[in-house]
């Protein structure tokens, strides 16, 4: 069956339909004709069992189902179907037991001990001595000059100065001021008084006497006792036992083997003259030794040994015992109380009120005011006037000299000496200890679980179920539109 690219375009589809829906039959069936190679031409088939049409339907619904039906073919087709199968598969995981495990190790400690030495040091001493020392000095000689220098002689001189002076002068002035003049008035005022009045009451209460009872009481008493009796106990004991064990000792040596050129295959001998004939080719040959190895096994031996045990029991014993109750009874007895209460009383009394009038005053303050006043006064001032005078000065000349003195100085003379000392010292001493520890050791299990795996079933389905959407649906609810 062969399909053009005009056939599978859509647009030229639709072309066609326009041109045909018209008027006669013959163009009708030509049409019908060109929809059904289109159809089987580009029909596909998922991997999944569903097939796909990739054609628009909408032209084919306006016509009939007798005509549609008339035109398909009984074409087979194969389908891939995929379904879930639960099986049963061994998985392998792993588990840990505890072991326990002796190792050996080395101990080191320290050992102390006290050990004399001796030391050399040197000490310096000191020694003194003496030398001469030549130094220079100088030799100091006066000598006489005449020098004319400048003096300033102070004198008095007197200057009237002109000066102010604030002088006090005193004024009369009146004043009017308000005074508040206390007086006092007398009143007579009501109050109350709470007045306290005894009143008495008679009251009933109850009171209850004490006595005592007499009673017999009959007790059961536990008495302890000791009782002898033969225990046994399970001691277990470890018994080294000396067995022997096969061991296979795994081995080989180096073996040299000889082989021809030829029949290696590398170079014919005949061809090259300088390859030798043969060569020597070095070969492992492993070797197996079976042996008899002694080994050391503890087996547990587990013993009853019998001891005295002393069992503390308990007898019940009854007892008779007197006993004192206290009971009670009630009297009616009549007391009398006196209860005072708080009556209201009106008083009058005499109260003294200090009230205030106001007065209008008139005295006369002074008041100081300065003036000031300028006067004259003689003051005394310090100059200065300037003198030549003439002196004598007497200088000293240096004059070099070399001269000789004995100087003491110390020296430190070394001096070697011994000295003995204690030192602690500490001597390595290796001890062989044995430890117990736990490990943890896998070992492999394996479980049965139940696993989910898709399975592929082919089928062959006629090619006569088509709905309107152009698609031939399988089982498989996953079914992918992807062309076979």
């Amino acid at each position: 069956m062969i399909c053009t690219r005009a056939d599978h375009d859509p647009n030229n589809m639709h072309r066609r339909a326009s041109v045909v829906t018209g008027t006669q039959n013959f163009h009708l069936l030509l049409w019908i004709t060109g929809a059904y190679l289109f159809c089987s031409g580009s029909v596909g088939l998922a991997h999944d069992g569903s097939v796909h049409t990739n054609f628009p339907v909408e032209h084919r619904q306006e016509k009939s189902d007798h005509s549609q039906t008339s035109l398909q073919t009984n074409v087979k087709q194969t389908l891939v179907r995929w379904h879930d199968v639960t099986e049963m598969r061994d998985i392998p995981y792993t588990k840990w037991r505890m072991e326990e495990r002796t190792h050996s190790y080395t101990m080191k400690k320290h050992v102390p001990r006290v050990e004399r030495r001796s030391k050399k040091y040197t000490i310096m001493i000191p020694e003194s001595r003496t030398k001469i020392v030549q130094y220079a000095t100088t030799k100091h000689r006066p000598e006489g000059d005449l020098q004319d220098y400048q003096v300033r002689i102070p004198f008095q001189e007197e200057v009237e100065k002109q000066y102010t002076v604030m002088i006090p002068v005193q004024q009369e002035r009146t004043t009017s001021w308000t005074v508040r003049v206390p007086y006092t008035e007398t009143l007579e005022t009501m109050y109350t008084v709470m007045v306290p009045v005894e009143e008495k009451r008679t009251e009933e209460y109850i009171v209850r006497i004490p006595f005592m009872e007499k009673l017999d009481e009959t007790y059961t008493v536990k008495v302890p006792y000791q009782e002898k009796t033969v225990a046994f106990r399970k001691v277990t004991k470890r018994i080294p036992v000396k067995t022997t064990k096969t061991v296979t000792c795994h081995s080989g040596y180096w073996r040299m083997e000889a082989k021809t050129v030829s029949e290696n295959k590398h170079c014919a001998s005949a061809e090259n003259p300088c390859v030798p004939k043969t060569i020597y080719c070095r070969q492992w040959v492993p070797t197996s030794e079976t042996r008899e190895v002694p080994t050391t096994s503890w087996k547990y031996i587990t013993e009853e040994i019998p001891y005295t045990l002393y069992v503390k029991k308990y007898r019940s014993e009854e007892r008779t015992r007197t006993q004192y109750i206290r009971h009670y009874r009630e009297e009616m007895r009549t007391r009398e109380y006196s209860i005072t209460k708080m009556v209201p009383e009106k008083r009058t009394k005499t109260v003294s009120v200090k009230k205030y009038h106001e007065e209008e005053r008139t005295g006369t303050y002074c008041v100081t005011r300065m003036v000031p006043e300028k006067r004259t006064k003689p003051v005394c001032i310090t100059r200065h006037r300037w003198e030549t005078r003439t002196r004598e000065q007497t200088l000293q000349t240096h004059i070099p000299e070399l001269r000789t003195k004995t100087v003491r100085y110390t020296v430190m003379v070394p001096r070697e000496k011994t000295c003995t000392y204690s030192v602690l010292v500490h001597d390595t001493m290796t001890e062989e200890k044995t430890e117990r520890y736990h490990v943890h050791v896998p070992y492999s299990v394996s479980k049965k679980v139940p696993v989910t795996v898709r399975r592929s079933i082919v089928e062959q389905v006629k090619n006569g179920t088509t709905r309107q959407s152009g698609e031939i649906h399988s089982g498989d609810p996953n079914h992918s539109k992807k062309s076979a």
